[in-house]
């Protein structure tokens, strides 16, 4: 995450439902923030700051195990959220 926090300085996450079950632990929400410096590609490349707003909705699931986390699986629109940064 420390990339998204150079590219969206202020982002934050809004919490919508938190499911827990059995050692799984699911969160959904949406991520908000405004694109204020580089964001790094897969390719080694970055994406310089448009200063435009993004807003994904995102699910992630957490495996819990003697109180620590053992896995995060998190699901989130890429494409949706970079079309909000080129389009």
């Amino acid at each position: 995450m420390t990339g998204f926090d150079t590219a969206f300085p202020g982002a934050r996450f809004d919490i919508d439902n938190v499911l827990e079950s059995e050692g799984l632990v699911a969160v959904e929400g949406v991520y908000r923030g405004t694109h204020g410096g580089p964001l790094m590609t897969p390719d080694g490349g970055s994406l310089p700051a448009t200063g435009r707003g993004v807003s994904a909705p995102f699910v992630t699931v957490f495996e819990v195990s003697g109180g620590e986390i053992t896995s995060h699986r998190p699901y989130w629109d890429l494409a949706g959220f970079m079309a909000q940064l080129t389009g």
